[in-house]
């Protein structure tokens, strides 16, 4: 086999695939992460049971169970413990004041970052594409996802106190002067006449 006029030779030390198992393992982890369409009604639907306006008035007369089977199957879903759950949604149903945060706070927490859409997942590989250029294409997966994580999370330049990382950068001897790293030597910048005689050859 050639590619642009160069053989290649097999390597022993890399191991090649089945390719006919990789893209089958690949099609089954994405269609058990991705959800199909009922899936997604049934999770919107059962997600409205946290919505109070929508409760019946005498719900506390006519079923004291209400709700549980809802929760039940998004706490399965999303493999969130199902017993605090069904417990602090009891606690709701006996007062409706009560916050769904204080009582539900992991069921809570599931909600409020449930993807609506996958805008997020465009504008993390659009931040991705920013940082891991041409010019920085050596970054480690470990740097691009704290780089990542920095820019998404990380406070705006007004609020950044600087300190406190420039300190612990020059106790670790990240700078200039250390003499454990190599040492970048100035070059006399080559003159005109110098390059005369490349400019004749191109």
């Amino acid at each position: 086999m050639n590619f642009k006029n160069i053989t290649l030779e097999k390597n022993s030390k890399l191991i090649n695939i089945n390719q006919n198992q990789f893209l089958t393992s690949l099609v089954d982890n994405l269609k058990a992460r991705l959800l199909d369409n009922e899936q997604d009604i049934s999770i919107l639907q059962d997600m409205q049971i946290i919505d109070v306006s929508e409760w019946p008035k005498d719900i506390n007369y006519n079923n004291i169970r209400y709700g549980e089977d809802e929760i039940k199957r998004l706490c399965k879903r999303f493999q969130v413990n199902k017993n605090d759950a069904i417990n602090g949604f009891r606690q709701i149903l006996d007062d409706q004041t009560v916050s769904f945060k204080n009582v539900m706070p992991e069921f809570y927490n599931l909600v409020q970052t449930f993807p609506r859409s996958t805008a997020e997942c465009e504008r993390g590989f659009s931040l991705m594409n920013n940082i891991c250029t041409k010019l920085r294409s050596t970054l480690t997966i470990k740097h691009l996802a704290s780089l990542m994580f920095i820019n998404v999370n990380g406070p705006p330049l007004d609020e950044w106190e600087p300190k406190s990382y420039v300190s612990s950068w020059l106790v670790n001897h990240k700078t200039a002067e250390n003499t454990r790293t190599k040492k970048n030597v100035n070059k006399e910048p080559e003159t005109r006449e110098e390059k005369k005689s490349i400019w004749k050859i191109l």
